[in-house]
């Protein structure tokens, strides 16, 4: 394997020399009070009020449309925050990955392949974010580390029937 694929390897290695990967989870600080933001947004409130016109409470399936709008809201919300995130980083990094978040109250669970030389200016310009934001976000760092989300090797040992069978 090794020999086989030495140059692959090797250059595989040079690429990543003076590179790095930081992986960012963002949520938001007061995830309680961002829905209580959200519920009051105009569309939501005339759906409420549209519903309570016909009917003193709000049924089950009432409920139902109106926790989808929210969790609509919420998830328009959170793209617009996750790009503007993406979009300030994006200039000192080299390469971003996005993960899967976990759960609604998380924005972004990114990596970011950037040169090792630039960590710091990558710490700076997720203040400048905290500061824009107010302290609404929770910002969590983890890195440096190798560049797992960007550069794998994958080995699998053929079968050499099914080789000659196809």
């Amino acid at each position: 394997i090794l020999s086989n694929g030495h140059e692959l390897i090797v250059d595989a290695l040079n690429k990543i020399q003076s590179l790095t990967e930081v992986d960012l989870a963002v949520t938001w600080a007061d995830f309680p009070g961002t829905l209580s933001e959200i519920a009051s947004h105009s569309e939501i409130l005339e759906m409420k009020d549209d519903i309570l016109k016909k009917s003193d409470t709000l049924s089950q399936i009432d409920q139902v449309k109106v926790g989808m709008l929210v969790q609509s809201k919420l998830k328009e919300k959170n793209l617009k925050v996750e790009l503007n995130i993406l979009d300030s980083l994006s200039a000192i990094s080299v390469d971003i990955k996005t993960h899967e978040v976990m759960n609604d109250q998380m924005i972004t669970n990114s990596a970011f392949l950037i040169d090792r030389n630039k960590k710091e200016n990558f710490e700076q310009v997720i203040d400048q974010l905290d500061e824009e934001y107010k302290g609404m976000l929770n910002f969590k760092l983890v890195g440096p580390l190798p560049c797992y989300s960007f550069y794998t090797i994958e080995m699998k040992k053929l079968n050499p029937e099914h080789i000659t069978q196809a």
